[in-house]
């Protein structure tokens, strides 16, 4: 099953947000601005009023305006938004007209979005369809992707449409027709075949509503049963069974169905008597309060009649007749209006004004109120909010207000931390657990010193906790301490630095992994401290540690490297010794086998660095060549492939330095370049795209680079004395003022 569902429909527009990092003075905030999480932001912002409909789709969305002219915004590899190009656009831009003729397409009443397409629905009954068409989504009877609108082909007097992922279904009279992707049957042709035109599912009449998934599809008929077909690994058809099935078919005993919708791998039906849903709920799609699935339906703790409902990809929300919003499973990114960003296995109700149309996309939801105006809530990493930001950057920034960096930190989660040419520090990003050691729990989206340190000579973050070393050789920790990853005595967290105590002499080097930090001392030995499930402290144990405790047989060590589950170490002699977590072979032994104690690392010689983030290590060797090993799944191997390796690999060579991320590996090569390589979702590669990157990829920067960090998912490089951030920014940790406040944001669509 494709991991993502898109869903869409019928509804309209959105509003512009303006982030301001003014903490709030007693919890008081200027008129228009709310106090959340100790900081002042847009307080139920409001758009334009001129839209008549709205669609979402995995990160794209669209609305149309009461004239019938389409607009759309987010992301667009494939020419989803439908402009002409393939640029990812921030704010809404007008659809232009294609194989309609006009310069922009017209008298639509409703849109929708797949994966990476879209389709309108004019006010004739014919249906226009543009963006990704590898498996003939576009209805054109090609496979040939379309940056502008194209015409469906056989296609008339449709009165309702859906996307699914890679697949749309359109209503003529009260039969369904499909197109698209077939792989799962989810065309109801009774085959596997893709259909890049419109093909009538077998065996289905009398359709009132219908709704798509990832790879399924549901009908409510005349008779108020629900019919299913298509994909069925988690149930999602509802009959009991998780056998897919190419052919439309009753859910049986279900009845009384009045609306349906579904999400990437579940179905919901309203009903004369409530709420049901069936399928995967391991996010609490089903809505019954707990996270168990069911293949046949049961009742969810809807408490109200609900007159339409629409899903995303693992949430469900629906309308009352007054225009009051109820959702149901995961409510991340704060995607149901109400600032949370956790699962909901139990319905909630959204605060917002009355609602006349609900649009639900891959992590993010749009609504368009009885007023005309849309407001959209939920992930915003490719502008799908619409309010001109996003919440990644695929290629460097430039961070405004710090200059004189001597030195930026690498991290395993998201946030960010420099050493200034004056030996403080300053640290933005993620903050829910102190990391940032600024005495405050909130996440700042621009650099703030870290009051009381100062002689910093290096610094390394954890997931949520950061390390320095003091000139004098002594290390503080700050930030989450759940298993004593700060070294101070006990599991408390700690908004400010604290000393790491255990260490018997001055340190010359640390770092910090996910849950457990390492120091070299200059004599040599390495201590480690925190999490130790995996063995990643070395002291033959799995007992965590709230304090320093020696690594077993390394006493003569140059440097040490901390990552997922694993720790490694140069020895005197250059070679290298790893221990911790083996799963992947990130121990590099040629084994896959979990060691508790160091052991030697394959092939490696005169090992000048070492780095290990994630699952897998990297090593720069004396002759400027990078070998890495462990797990690949993402390209962080940098060799062309996506196979795990137990013993060190090749990559490339030439090059200064190496800076390990979770999912991603940089260098800064003897030249001057940076390339980058592996897993790309929020752009930490830098490269303008958001494609993984199995080998090596040159980063365009201007100016003379000094060093190259790269954290968790987003990366950092030091450019004449300030710093360059791209990727993953949800947190702030490009350090560009950008942090998802998980707040209500709008799209302002121009009115005429």
């Amino acid at each position: 099953m494709r991991a993502i569902l898109v869903a869409a429909l019928v509804a309209g527009c959105s509003l512009e947000v303006k982030t301001t990092l003014e903490p709030c003075s007693g919890g008081a905030c200027p008129t228009g601005f709310a106090c959340i999480q100790d900081q002042c932001v847009p307080d139920q912002p409001t758009g334009t009023t001129c839209t008549a409909a709205v669609g979402a789709g995995l990160e794209h969305s669209c609305a149309v305006r009461t004239d019938g002219a389409v607009f759309c915004w987010g992301r667009n590899d494939y020419g989803q938004i439908g402009n002409g190009d393939t640029t990812d656009q921030l704010a809404p831009i007008q659809v232009v007209g294609g194989a309609q003729g006009g310069a922009f397409l017209t008298n639509i009443k409703s849109v929708v979005g797949g994966a990476q397409h879209t389709c309108a629905l004019d006010k004739d009954g014919g249906v226009w369809c543009w963006g990704k068409n590898g498996d003939g989504q576009l209805g054109d009877n090609t496979t040939t992707d379309s940056k502008t609108p194209v015409h469906v082909l056989s296609l008339s007097g449709v009165t309702s449409l859906y996307a699914g992922f890679a697949s749309n279904c359109a209503q003529v009279g009260d039969s369904v027709s499909c197109w698209g992707y077939n792989n799962q049957g989810e065309i109801g042709d009774t085959t596997k075949t893709d259909r890049p035109m419109p093909t009538q599912v077998v065996g289905l009449s009398g359709v009132v509503e219908f709704a798509l998934a990832d790879e399924s599809a549901c009908a409510v008929r005349t008779d108020g049963t629900v019919w299913c077909w298509g994909e069925n690994s988690s149930g999602e058809l509802g009959d009991g069974t998780t056998t897919q099935r190419g052919m439309a078919k009753p859910i049986p005993g279900l009845d009384g169905a009045l609306h349906v919708a579904m999400t990437w791998a579940s179905g919901c039906a309203a009903t004369t008597y409530g709420v049901v849903c069936w399928g995967n709920n391991t996010e609490g799609e089903l809505g019954t309060g707990s996270f168990t699935d069911s293949t046949v339906p049961v009742f969810s703790e809807v408490p109200v009649t609900l007159v339409s409902m629409i899903g995303g990809r693992a949430h469900t929300c629906g309308l009352t007749f007054d225009g009051e919003l109820w959702c149901w499973g995961n409510g991340g990114d704060g995607r149901f209006f109400d600032g949370g960003d956790d699962y909901r296995p139990g319905p909630v109700h959204a605060s917002v004004p009355p609602v006349a149309a609900v649009a639900g996309g891959g992590a993010f939801t749009c609504v368009r109120l009885e007023t005309g105006a849309i407001q959209c809530a939920g992930y915003n990493g490719r502008g799908q909010l619409g309010d001109g930001k996003r919440t990644s950057q695929p290629q460097p920034q430039v961070v405004p207000m710090l200059a004189n960096v001597k030195s930026v930190m690498n991290s395993s989660g998201g946030h960010s931390c420099a050493i200034m040419m004056d030996g403080t520090v300053s640290c933005w990003g993620a903050n829910g657990d102190g990391q940032l050691g600024d005495g405050t729990y909130v996440d700042r989206g621009t650099p703030a010193p870290v009051p009381g340190l100062s002689n910093v000579t290096q610094l390394d973050g954890g997931y949520a906790f950061t390390c320095a070393l003091l000139g004098d050789g002594t290390v503080w920790c700050w930030g989450q301490n759940d298993y004593g990853a700060l070294a101070n005595g006990n599991t408390h967290h700690s908004a400010v630095p604290t000393r790491v105590q255990g260490l018997p002499g001055p340190v010359r080097q640390i770092s910090a992994g996910r849950l457990h930090a390492c120091a070299v001392l200059t004599s040599g030995p390495v201590m480690c401290w925190g999490y130790n499930g995996d063995g990643e402290l070395g002291d033959s144990t799995s007992t965590e540690r709230h304090v320093a405790t020696p690594v077993m047989g390394v006493t003569a060590a140059t440097a040490v490297a901390c990552g997922y589950e694993q720790s490694c170490a140069i020895k005197a002699d250059q070679t290298v010794t790893c221990w911790g977590g083996n799963a992947y072979g990130e121990l590099g032994n040629g084994l896959t086998t979990d060691s508790h104690v160091p052991v030697v690392t394959m092939t490696v010689a005169n090992a000048t660095e070492i780095e290990a983030q994630g699952l897998y290590t990297c090593a720069l060797q004396g002759d400027q060549s990078v070998l890495c090993w462990g797990y690949n799944g993402d390209g962080e191997l940098g060799i062309n492939t996506t196979s795990s390796h137990s013993t060190p690999q090749m990559v490339t060579n030439g090059v200064a330095h190496i800076s390990n991320g979770y999912g991603h590996a940089c260098v800064l090569k003897t030249n001057g370049e940076v390339w980058c390589w592996g897993e790309n979702g929020g752009g930490e590669i830098g490269d303008n795209s958001y494609s993984q990157r199995n080998a090596p990829v040159k980063v365009m920067i201007t100016g003379t680079v000094s060093q190259v960090a790269a954290s968790n998912t987003h990366t950092c490089a030091l450019v004449n004395g300030g710093l360059q951030c791209w990727g993953q920014d949800i947190w702030g940790q490009l350090g560009d003022g950008v942090v998802d406040w998980l707040t209500i944001r709008g799209v302002n669509i121009p009115c005429e």
